[in-house]
Protein backbone atom coordinates (compact mmCIF):
# COMPACT_ATOMS: atom_id res chain seq x y z
CA UNK A 1 0.00 0.00 0.00
CA UNK A 2 2.72 2.34 -0.95
CA UNK A 3 2.33 4.48 -4.06
CA UNK A 4 3.95 8.42 -4.91
CA UNK A 5 2.55 11.23 -6.88
CA UNK A 6 3.89 11.02 -10.10
CA UNK A 7 3.52 14.84 -10.27
CA UNK A 8 4.52 18.07 -8.65
CA UNK A 9 2.60 20.26 -6.94
CA UNK A 10 1.24 23.76 -7.96
CA UNK A 11 -0.12 26.26 -5.16
CA UNK A 12 -0.62 29.95 -5.46
CA UNK A 13 2.93 30.41 -4.85
CA UNK A 14 4.17 28.84 -8.04
CA UNK A 15 4.78 25.36 -9.02
CA UNK A 16 7.11 22.59 -7.52
CA UNK A 17 8.26 19.69 -9.68
CA UNK A 18 8.53 16.15 -8.99
CA UNK A 19 11.81 14.31 -7.68
CA UNK A 20 11.61 11.75 -10.29
CA UNK A 21 15.21 11.17 -9.58
CA UNK A 22 14.09 9.87 -5.80
CA UNK A 23 10.93 8.10 -7.41
CA UNK A 24 13.62 6.05 -9.74
CA UNK A 25 15.89 5.18 -6.85
CA UNK A 26 13.53 4.11 -4.85
CA UNK A 27 11.57 1.42 -7.06
CA UNK A 28 14.87 0.12 -7.91
CA UNK A 29 15.50 -0.46 -3.92
CA UNK A 30 12.09 -1.88 -3.48
CA UNK A 31 11.51 -5.69 -3.95
CA UNK A 32 7.74 -4.67 -5.06
CA UNK A 33 6.70 -2.07 -8.05
CA UNK A 34 5.71 1.39 -6.05
CA UNK A 35 2.58 2.47 -7.61
CA UNK A 36 2.79 5.90 -9.64
CA UNK A 37 -0.93 7.41 -9.12
CA UNK A 38 -3.08 10.59 -8.26
CA UNK A 39 -5.93 9.02 -7.14
CA UNK A 40 -5.33 8.55 -3.22
CA UNK A 41 -3.97 12.08 -3.10
CA UNK A 42 -6.90 13.40 -3.99
CA UNK A 43 -8.10 13.86 -0.20
CA UNK A 44 -4.87 14.56 0.58
CA UNK A 45 -4.72 18.16 2.04
CA UNK A 46 -1.51 18.26 4.32
CA UNK A 47 0.92 18.49 1.32
CA UNK A 48 -0.84 21.28 0.78
CA UNK A 49 0.24 23.08 4.11
CA UNK A 50 3.55 21.77 3.52
CA UNK A 51 4.45 23.06 0.18
CA UNK A 52 3.15 26.40 0.66
CA UNK A 53 5.15 26.28 4.16
CA UNK A 54 8.55 25.27 2.35
CA UNK A 55 7.76 27.80 -0.96
CA UNK A 56 7.46 30.67 2.04
CA UNK A 57 10.36 30.05 3.50
CA UNK A 58 12.18 29.20 0.56
CA UNK A 59 11.34 32.96 -0.99
CA UNK A 60 12.39 34.44 2.68
CA UNK A 61 15.54 32.66 3.32
CA UNK A 62 16.73 31.05 0.08
CA UNK A 63 15.79 33.79 -2.76
CA UNK A 64 16.85 31.87 -6.09
CA UNK A 65 16.59 28.52 -4.72
CA UNK A 66 14.19 25.56 -5.89
CA UNK A 67 13.25 22.25 -4.44
CA UNK A 68 11.52 19.33 -5.59
CA UNK A 69 9.34 16.55 -3.61
CA UNK A 70 8.00 13.25 -3.92
CA UNK A 71 4.69 12.87 -1.98
CA UNK A 72 4.43 9.83 -0.96
CA UNK A 73 1.48 7.70 0.52
CA UNK A 74 1.92 4.41 2.69
CA UNK A 75 -0.96 2.71 4.15
CA UNK A 76 -0.72 -0.55 6.35
CA UNK A 77 0.32 1.11 9.30
CA UNK A 78 -3.32 0.13 11.26
CA UNK A 79 -2.98 -3.19 12.64
CA UNK A 80 0.54 -1.07 13.53
CA UNK A 81 -0.82 1.88 15.33
CA UNK A 82 -3.38 -0.57 17.04
CA UNK A 83 -1.24 -2.66 18.67
CA UNK A 84 1.68 -0.48 19.55
CA UNK A 85 4.25 -2.66 17.49
CA UNK A 86 5.89 -1.65 14.56
CA UNK A 87 5.75 -3.55 11.26
CA UNK A 88 6.92 -6.85 10.81
CA UNK A 89 10.52 -6.90 9.14
CA UNK A 90 8.94 -8.93 5.94
CA UNK A 91 6.65 -5.95 5.60
CA UNK A 92 6.43 -3.58 2.63
CA UNK A 93 6.66 -1.00 4.42
CA UNK A 94 10.04 -2.36 6.17
CA UNK A 95 11.73 -2.99 3.02
CA UNK A 96 10.38 0.50 1.82
CA UNK A 97 12.15 2.39 4.83
CA UNK A 98 15.09 0.40 4.33
CA UNK A 99 15.06 1.12 0.46
CA UNK A 100 14.72 4.78 1.64
CA UNK A 101 17.32 4.51 4.28
CA UNK A 102 19.58 3.28 1.89
CA UNK A 103 19.69 5.55 -1.07
CA UNK A 104 19.95 8.50 1.70
CA UNK A 105 23.45 6.97 3.08
CA UNK A 106 24.70 5.64 -0.25
CA UNK A 107 23.83 9.66 -2.02
CA UNK A 108 26.54 11.75 -3.01
CA UNK A 109 23.86 14.45 -1.82
CA UNK A 110 23.23 15.37 1.85
CA UNK A 111 20.12 14.42 3.13
CA UNK A 112 18.03 16.68 5.70
CA UNK A 113 14.96 16.13 7.06
CA UNK A 114 12.15 18.29 8.09
CA UNK A 115 9.43 15.98 9.88
CA UNK A 116 6.29 17.48 10.81
CA UNK A 117 3.29 15.87 12.52
CA UNK A 118 -0.59 15.96 11.63
CA UNK A 119 -2.14 13.53 13.53
CA UNK A 120 -1.41 9.88 14.75
CA UNK A 121 -0.32 8.46 11.31
CA UNK A 122 1.11 11.30 9.21
CA UNK A 123 4.54 12.31 8.60
CA UNK A 124 6.20 14.49 6.24
CA UNK A 125 9.56 15.28 5.56
CA UNK A 126 10.81 17.42 2.32
CA UNK A 127 13.50 17.22 -0.20
CA UNK A 128 14.62 20.16 -1.21
CA UNK A 129 17.67 21.04 -4.35
CA UNK A 130 19.84 24.10 -4.63
CA UNK A 131 19.84 24.84 -8.22
CA UNK A 132 22.29 27.34 -7.95
CA UNK A 133 24.94 25.51 -7.28
CA UNK A 134 26.25 21.61 -7.03
CA UNK A 135 25.45 21.35 -3.52
CA UNK A 136 22.17 19.55 -3.04
CA UNK A 137 20.02 19.29 0.24
CA UNK A 138 17.75 15.80 -0.38
CA UNK A 139 14.98 14.05 1.51
CA UNK A 140 11.19 13.00 0.97
CA UNK A 141 7.56 14.04 1.34
CA UNK A 142 6.09 11.12 3.12
CA UNK A 143 2.62 10.84 4.18
CA UNK A 144 1.83 8.26 6.31
CA UNK A 145 -2.03 7.36 6.55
Amino acid sequence: EIACHPLGFRSAMGEILPDRDLFSSLSASCPFPIDQETRGFQGEHSIEFVVIWLQALRDLFFPGRSFTILPILCGGFQSSIETGTPPSSSSAETAFARGLARISQESDTAVRWTLTESGATQCQCQRSTNNENSTNRTSALVSAD
